[in-house]
């Protein structure tokens, strides 16, 4: 990502063969770590890379075991039942694909129910405030883990669920690399392509939180190897 010559910039390594340059990059530059598509949304800020391996780490372990029971998740299966007292959680069954966190989101009717909450992660609180563009404070509230398969995906949807459209939707990727699709405000507007791996983050605000998106593959096997030492103040 990043800068790079525009139309009109002498020819270099790499330019046609007629002599003109090479088209200029998708990703534009916002500022130290942070990146915007090219012709894409207002809003739309990508952050490649923001998390550590360590991060990494203690996010998946704590979605897929602990924030995925009692009394923090729901799952597609329902409340996934406790483990014994004094027993760690153990993996996931397979067929969980999902997870909410804090106020939880009724699938069916596209809704958040307040009668129908539990506690949020405060790991998950300082991140989305870590991560949340200057001027736009976050305090996040609800959470959905989304588990991909090797053949899964995500359909196109815009995220207007929720009451506070003004904040920005904070979606960090851990695993596999995979494929996000960012569109419009209509359907039919052609998306672009970003490949997301682990430790990226997306931040979708000012109009980039009313755009299409989706996640229509995701490339088994890249997984990150996620040892490393714990960051300060984590």
């Amino acid at each position: 990502g990043g800068g790079g010559g525009g139309a009109g910039a002498p020819a270099a390594a790499g330019a046609d063969p007629d002599g003109s340059a090479p088209p200029p990059p998708p990703l534009l530059r916002l500022g130290p770590g942070a990146l915007t598509l090219r012709g894409g949304p207002e809003g739309l800020v990508l952050l490649p890379q923001v998390l550590s391996p360590w991060e990494q780490g203690q996010l998946i372990a704590a979605c897929l075991r602990e924030w995925a029971y009692p009394p923090y998740g729901r799952t597609n299966a329902g409340e996934l039942p406790p483990p014994p007292d004094g027993a760690r959680p153990g993996p996931l069954p397979d067929h969980v694909s999902w997870v909410t966190l804090g106020l939880h989101f009724q699938w069916s009717s596209r809704s958040y129910d307040r009668a129908c909450q539990g506690p949020f992660p405060p790991p998950l609180a300082r991140l989305a405030a870590r991560l949340a563009p200057p001027g736009a404070p976050c305090a996040a509230q609800s959470a959905i883990v989304k588990i991909y398969g090797p053949r899964d995906s995500m359909l196109a949807h815009r995220d207007d669920a929720e009451e506070a459209q003004g904040a920005p939707v904070v979606s960090v990727s851990l695993g596999c690399e995979g494929v996000l699709l960012v569109g419009g405000r209509a359907r039919e507007e052609a998306p672009r392509a970003v490949l997301l791996r682990s430790g990226d983050a997306v931040l979708f605000g000012g109009a980039a939180r009313a755009c299409y998106h989706s996640m229509p593959r995701v490339f088994p096997g890249t997984a990150p190897d996620l040892g490393g030492p714990e960051p300060a103040g984590w």
